[in-house]
């Protein structure tokens, strides 16, 4: 008989001061000849993020203890996200977010920025700079980018922003788009992540979870 463990979301509210959520890029210098320095990247840019443990109750230590220990190390995956922006920022006030949009597309500027435009998407759509996309298809395989620029919807349901990265090629036209808990694949990294000890109150005292995207066509 074959198991399928489903990918398991973070805890919530354990999370501490200190939360680091960004692109990992595999970048190699190139100098030419002409004494400009050029840049080549090595394989698509995955997020990474740095999770700190806060100050939690006896619970929530347990939980948090037992979502690291359940994870097997880098074996199996989770759903990953930054804490904190779970919504778009301009929505975080209580505006009304509105449906999730239909469609999406992009294209890549001469410069090389990456142009996301989102379709059936209703009035008073703000995006922010630091805001995310989420792609979902296959009910589970997920892939993240992040806005770098501001804008508003349009009168024809439209709303176009700059990202980082780019939509990844596997990502199908059909896919599910979330503006609302957008998140990625991630493994532990079983390396740097750290599970406090246990204090007085019988809670684990600090330490972090660590994770690196898993890209899963």
């Amino acid at each position: 008989m074959t198991v399928t463990v489903v990918p398991q979301p973070l805890p919530l509210d354990f999370c501490g001061a200190g939360q680091a959520f960004e692109i990992d890029r595999v970048d190699y210098s190139a100098p030419e000849t002409a004494g400009r320095t050029g840049g080549v990247q090595a394989g698509f840019p995955r997020w990474t993020a740095t999770w700190p443990v806060g100050t939690i109750s006896r619970r929530k230590s347990d939980e948090v203890r037992a979502f690291v220990t359940s994870r097997r190390g880098a074996q199996r995956l989770l759903y990953g996200y930054e804490v904190g922006r779970e919504i778009p920022r301009y929505h975080q006030g209580g505006i009304p977010l509105g449906p999730a949009p239909t469609g999406w597309s992009q294209a890549v500027a001469d410069d090389g920025t990456v142009m996301l435009m989102l379709t059936g998407v209703k009035p008073g759509l703000f995006i922010s700079y630091g805001d995310y996309v989420g792609y979902v298809w296959d009910g589970w395989k997920r892939a993240l980018v992040r806005a770098v620029s501001q804008a508003g919807a349009l009168d024809d349901d439209t709303i176009t922003f700059a990202i980082e990265p780019a939509v990844p090629a596997m990502v199908p036209v059909d896919a599910t788009i979330k503006l609302a808990y957008a998140d990625c694949l991630m493994k532990i990294d079983p390396g740097q992540t750290q599970i406090g000890g246990i204090g007085r109150r019988l809670a684990v005292t600090g330490g972090k979870i660590v994770a690196h995207q898993e890209l899963v066509p």
